[in-house]
């Protein structure tokens, strides 16, 4: 009895991202052929997400039944052949942003300090118009800035930032009222200093 053909097996993709991605090994089917993974499962494709490099194989298995010709006597036979494919796994970048949360006054500027790790060949891309790896952040208003790094092997990582704007306006003011323990004065001069009861109901701010 023949054994089934080796089975054809391919891994799409055959590269991925650790925990970013999944991938899909799968055989090409031979009709009247069953087959297994290395996983436990059955059927034509299995879905993978390993955390480090796995190789995975699949069973092909024949059964067919025929008379034994010196008993008579229907006998199941079944053979099988076997290969598979391997599915790689890239580590990602990490990304974060300093500050995470600012508040500047309108019109002025904050620089957003950005530290990474296996970034390789990193591109940055900014939202909000912001480019670079320490990019300096003006905006008219309150605004999250995202970070999106990329790697040589395609993985990606993201951190926002938010920068807060406050109005700067101008300060008030505030009347000046002079007192003293015995003073009996109006409180407008340090020579002629007033209670602290009078103190209290003259002392006003404005602004």
């Amino acid at each position: 009895m023949p054994k089934p053909a080796t089975p054809t097996v391919s891994a799409s993709p055959s590269s991925i991202c650790r925990g970013q991605q999944s991938a899909t090994v799968s055989v090409t089917p031979v009709s009247g052929v069953s087959y297994s993974w290395s996983t436990g499962e059955s059927g034509t494709s299995v879905t993978v997400s390993p955390t480090a490099y796995r190789y995975y194989s699949v069973t092909a298995s024949l059964t067919t039944t025929s008379a034994n010709p010196n008993t008579n006597i229907n006998e199941t036979r079944t053979c099988t052949s076997s290969a598979g494919a391997s599915v790689s796994v890239n580590t990602p970048p990490s990304v974060s942003i300093t500050p995470a949360e600012s508040t500047i006054c309108e019109g002025n500027s904050i620089q957003l300090s950005t530290s990474v790790s296996n970034c390789n060949g990193c591109v940055y891309a900014w939202s909000n118009g912001l480019s670079g790896a320490n990019p300096s952040a003006s905006p008219s208003s309150s605004t999250t800035y995202t970070l999106t790094v990329t790697n040589s092997s395609g993985c990606t990582a993201t951190a926002n930032a938010t920068v807060n704007t406050t109005s700067s306006g101008e300060a008030g003011s505030c009347n000046v009222v002079y007192v003293s323990t015995t003073g009996g004065g109006n409180g407008l001069s340090p020579y002629e200093p007033t209670d602290i009861f009078t103190a209290l109901s003259n002392f006003t701010c404005s602004g």
